[in-house]
């Protein structure tokens, strides 16, 4: 006998749905509002088409918003939409909305389309405007839902979409490890249940692409640590005035001095000026002065000569400068910093972490295998580019629009020209990590550790999508990247935890975690698989 949903509105000369696909398009078709977390790459727009084609049976003409965090993601779902669900072109088609089409044109879209894809500060500004009614619709989906906290447009028009009686389904690879960020997800979204699909999962192993995760260790050369010698010499000399007056408590040492200590010190002498205590305002300079030291350092350690330097070279060009700034680059430590920095460079001296980068996407270019490498620093990721370039790699660098940056068309051009073939090599910023339509890739290298479990898993979902795929994580030894890289770990695995409580609570499966147990490692590479 025909299969139930072989009779759904979708497109089947196009979509070819699995057995868990569909089993999750029944079992969201259920339930009032969903969140699904699955990893990337196994299907969850599939899903998503599933879903609107068995509400289409039910209903020929109800009516579905999806909401995509950028534009030009917004258009990437507008398209697959377009290709997946089989719509009665009598009650309307498919429509994308972002900030560029008019007031008047969105006005009518939203009454006349029967889908449409739209950003999510689009969507609130109609809804606020009056110009969309969300009672006209019976479906909200919100692509990349772990946005949905804080001031975020998700969690404003989850609420309204609960007000007006329409289903609500969440999508994410990666929620929180904070069950109160995830219980705020679910009440913004109304969500009665939560699918939890992993690794793990024997509906889905099968499908999944294997990812070899390797970490690489590095020793810094003796010309950081000649300048990390200074610059700590320069934040003994500077903190010792707030640790003699107890700020750092009684067990002092510059070594304990990091951001964090700084930033609860500083919310301290806040308080402490509230209540007119005069002693903090020369004290909060001091702080601001530390800060830019203990930057200056972890950019030193983990991103290298040259974009430390930047750094305070940019200090120098500000338009406005605080006290904190204007005292530090009186230092004359500062300047000697800065002259020995230019030095090394001019000899050819940098962090063991370009050279190393060059080694891998080297090998990867004579694998004819396509890279991706994430930076935070654009300082960084210029650094890289023109690294790889001078050894005759074609790289183009990817990055936001603040601060004179790239603009969307701009962001478009690039990810396109890396699509085809133009470029061996993506070097990007955390823009990279969503909302845009990047191409599977072979190799992803992290510069540096990232903290944010959402981040890594984003970062790392872009290799293995098509095929086998590789992640390397470039670690400087002894440095904060130790920290960071194992903090996103367990982060990542507090998240599945949570997430398996949360499951077990509301009578779901059992959630085995993707990680192994065990100590950390040694100082030498590891592998373990995804």
């Amino acid at each position: 006998m025909e299969e139930d949903h072989l009779k759904w509105k979708v497109n089947y000369q196009v979509i070819q749905p699995r057995d868990y696909q569909i089993e999750l398009a029944k079992q969201i078709l259920k339930t009032k509002s969903t969140i699904l977390v699955m990893p990337t790459a196994l299907g969850k727009t599939y899903v998503t088409a599933l879903l609107i084609g068995a509400m289409l049976v039910e209903k020929p003409s109800m009516r579905a918003i999806f909401l995509a965090p950028t534009k030009p993601l917004s258009v990437q779902q507008g398209q697959r939409m377009s290709e997946l669900v089989a719509l009665n072109t009598t009650n309307g088609g498919i429509e994308v909305l972002t900030g560029e089409v008019g007031y008047e044109q969105r006005s009518i879209s939203w009454k006349t389309a029967q889908i449409v894809v739209a950003t999510p500060q689009t969507c609130l500004s109609d809804v606020l405007a009056n110009r969309l009614d969300l009672a006209g619709f019976d479906l909200l989906i919100l692509d990349e839902c772990h946005r949905a906290v804080g001031n975020y447009a998700y969690g404003k028009l989850g609420k309204l979409a609960q007000e007006k009686n329409l289903k609500v389904l969440g999508l994410t690879a990666s929620p929180s490890s904070n069950r109160s960020k995830i219980e705020e997800i679910k009440q913004n979204l109304g969500a009665q249940n939560i699918i939890i699909k992993t690794e793990d999962d024997p509906q889905i192993s099968n499908y999944l692409q294997k990812v070899e995760v390797e970490w690489t260790y590095l020793d810094l050369p003796e010309s950081i640590k000649e300048i990390k010698k200074m610059l700590f010499s320069l934040l003994e000399i500077t903190a010792k005035p707030l640790a003699t007056k107890g700020y750092f408590g009684d067990n002092y040492s510059a070594a304990m001095i990091n951001k964090r200590t700084l930033l609860n010190l500083q919310i301290k002498l806040i308080t402490m000026i509230k209540y007119k205590n005069p002693s903090a305002y020369s004290a909060l300079t001091v702080q601001g002065k530390l800060m830019n030291i203990i930057h200056a350092i972890d950019l030193l350690e983990s991103e290298g000569l040259y974009t430390m330097l930047e750094f305070l070279k940019s200090m120098r060009t500000r338009k406005q400068t605080s006290k904190a700034v204007k005292l530090l680059l009186e230092e004359p430590v500062i300047a000697q910093v800065m002259a020995k920095a230019q030095e090394f460079i001019e000899r050819g001296e940098e962090h063991p972490k370009y050279q190393k980068t060059l080694e891998i996407v080297s090998q990867a270019k004579n694998e004819n295998k396509k890279t991706i490498v994430f930076a935070h620093y654009r300082s960084s990721i210029a650094k890289i580019v023109q690294t790889l370039k001078a050894n005759q790699i074609n790289a183009i660098e990817l990055v936001g629009k603040s601060n004179s940056g790239m603009n969307q068309k701009e962001q478009g051009k690039a990810v396109e020209n890396f699509r085809n073939g133009m470029f061996d090599v993506l070097v990007a910023s955390s823009v990279a990590e969503e909302g845009l339509d990047i191409p599977s890739v072979d190799l992803v290298i992290f510069f540096e550790p990232v903290s944010s479990e959402i981040r890594l898993i984003q970062r790392r979902g872009r290799a293995g999508r098509v095929k086998a795929g590789r992640v390397l994580v470039l670690i400087a030894k002894e440095t904060k990247d130790e920290a960071i890289f194992w903090l996103s770990r367990k982060r990542e695995e507090m998240m599945h935890q949570t997430l398996k409580k949360m499951e077990e609570k509301q009578g779901g499966e059992t959630l085995q975690t993707s990680f192994e147990n065990g100590n950390k490692p040694k100082h030498q590479k590891k592998l373990f698989d995804f």
